[in-house]
């Protein structure tokens, strides 16, 4: 009876069985027994049990099985959404009230509490003044995408700020450096070879900062030697040390 069954399942699910037996000419193998590898197909018919599904409703569960699969990639990006907005949320809590057209990735408050920087999804980063409520600038040059890159002010009074980038090929794994009231960068310091994720300020000293990359290593940057350390406009002349 049930090879029988096995038969109408074949006829009736023809379809699901070509994909199998294209990715396998001898056709699936069950564990050996008793130091003999018996094929499912031969077992079928000679010992009348039938290793096909059961009805044809298994065979569409397998097929939802798959669609599954594809629904738990959907979540893993609908987490990054509630992230997204998680974050958005976090400012309307401490009173911020920011509204931009793309997803906020990451954002910094200066220390009085009147600016904040974003980081902006496919937009790069932009500041804002929370007082007035109004965008003041958006930097240009770096990349920024959909991965959560954290930016920084930092220097003497919070003059400049730090951003890292993201890209496909090591022109984009730089570390951003521009004076907060220019659009333009004044430095661009390179040596990260993947994501640069992550910058932060010494708050002792003002010339120097930290980044961090997917690369594994995290850079401290500064003045070049031959220039005076105090001198913050100078960083267009940096070098760095892994650490």
């Amino acid at each position: 009876m049930q090879a029988n069954g096995a038969g109408q399942d074949r006829d009736s699910q023809q379809y699901c069985r070509n994909g199998a037996q294209n990715s396998d000419s001898n056709g699936l193998q069950s564990v050996p027994n008793n130091g003999n590898t018996v094929n499912n197909n031969n077992n079928n018919n000679n010992n009348g049990v039938s290793a096909q599904p059961p009805s044809n409703n298994t065979a569409e569960e397998a097929n939802c099985g798959v669609k599954k699969k594809k629904k738990k990639k959907k979540r893993l990006s609908q987490s990054e959404e509630d992230v997204i907005r998680l974050i958005g949320q976090h400012l309307q809590d401490l009173g911020l009230k920011v509204q931009e057209d793309h997803p906020i990735m990451s954002f910094t408050v200066s220390k009085n509490g009147r600016l904040a920087l974003l980081n902006v999804a496919t937009q790069g980063v932009h500041l804002w003044d929370l007082q007035d409520r109004v965008l003041v600038r958006k930097y240009q040059g770096v990349t920024q995408g959909f991965y959560t890159i954290h930016s920084c002010l930092g220097g003497h009074n919070e003059d400049f700020i730090a951003s890292g980038s993201e890209g496909k090929t090591l022109t984009y794994h730089k570390v951003y450096i521009w004076h907060r009231r220019s659009e333009l960068p004044i430095a661009e310091l390179t040596g990260h070879t993947r994501t640069v994720d992550c910058v932060s300020w010494n708050p002792v000293l003002p010339g120097m900062l930290a980044s961090a990359s997917d690369d594994g290593t995290v850079r401290i940057w500064g003045p070049a030697p031959f220039l005076d350390v105090q001198d913050t406009e100078g960083l267009n002349e940096c070098c760095s040390m892994d650490s």
